[in-house]
């Protein structure tokens, strides 16, 4: 399978207040969630939203990685759990991905659509990526 590299950026996602302290990221097109320390009926925690980036990507490749080879999944299922780090800086030290699919292909077959998905994947490529964190006046503080 060739992997060919189109030129993209992301974002803005703006993430924000309101008068209620309630925080809401909020994506270029419009679509917001809520956001809190922890999940709650209204809000996901920057964990879930990692986690939730992490499961959809794999989900999204692992369809184009079928597709590419000239196969097809169904009742695809993906699922994500992680583990903490217990030791500092905090962070995720280990993610585990489980994805469950309907597929008449052979195991040889299948591990390679595995193996493409693990490759097409944009969030498990970046979770390797350097973060570099900027400041930036607000409007009102400028």
């Amino acid at each position: 399978m060739s992997i060919r590299i189109k030129s993209k950026s992301y974002g803005p996602l703006t993430v924000t207040s309101h008068a209620d302290d309630s925080i809401i990221s909020i994506t270029e097109g419009g679509h917001s969630v809520g956001v809190g320390l922890t999940a709650g009926p209204d809000s996901s925690s920057p964990s879930d939203l990692l986690l939730g980036a992490l499961g959809s990507c794999i989900y999204i490749s692992l369809g184009m990685a079928a597709n590419a080879l000239k196969h097809s999944v169904s009742d695809l299922t993906v699922c994500v759990t992680a583990e903490k780090a217990q030791s500092l800086p905090h962070r995720i030290d280990r993610f585990d991905v489980q994805v469950s699919f309907d597929f008449n292909g052979t195991a040889e077959e299948r591990d390679r659509i595995l193996k493409d998905t693990k490759a097409l994947c944009t969030v498990s490529n970046t979770l390797n990526a350097n973060v570099t964190l900027r400041y930036q006046a607000s409007a009102r503080s400028a």
